[in-house]
Parts: structure tokens; C-alpha cells; sequence
């Protein structure tokens, strides 16, 4: 699993990562197959926000960090799970 992170261009830090989802996460995501290929996505986290990318595009992580923020703000914005990696922030 490939992590970077990086500044959008108002300064706030973000985590970027590729998810690989097996059938109970992708179950769990509306509107994502569960037994046929499942895409894989870039989830985008900061303090405020966490955002998804479906699908991942190739090379993801080989961008540059402005290339990565269009990518981010091309992202739907999905509600953060309780209690999960604020606390890392």
C-alpha cells in the first residue's frame, strides 16, 4: 500500500492512500459490486475531512503533489468512521 503525504494549496495536510477492498469493505461502500472486480480507490484524509477517489488511477503516486491535490478535489467527500485516524493527526 502506497501512502504520501502532502499540502493543498491553502496549506492543510493530507494523507493519500490506495485502498484494495475486499468483499465486506466494498459491501459496505454503496453502489460497489461485491462479487464481481472490485476497483480499488485513493482515500484522502486530513484533520477536517476525508474524501474518495473510485477508481485509483494508474501511477497515482508518482505525482507530482499539485497533480495529487486536482486528483483530491476531484474526490467525493465521505463522512470519517468514529473514532478512527484523527487521533494520528
Amino acid at each position: 500500500m502506497a501512502l504520501r503525504n502532502f499540502r493543498d494549496q491553502a496549506g492543510t495536510e493530507w494523507r493519500v492512500w490506495n485502498v484494495e477492498p475486499t468483499s465486506f469493505v466494498a459491501a459496505s461502500i454503496v453502489g460497489q459490486p461485491v462479487d464481481e472486480e472490485r476497483p480499488r480507490w485513493l482515500c484522502f484524509e486530513s484533520r477536517e475531512e476525508k474524501r474518495r477517489l473510485i477508481p485509483a488511477p494508474d501511477g497515482w503516486d508518482a505525482t507530482t503533489d499539485a497533480e495529487l491535490d486536482d486528483l483530491r478535489r476531484s474526490a467525493e467527500v465521505v463522512a470519517r468512521t468514529v473514532g478512527h485516524a484523527v487521533e494520528i493527526w
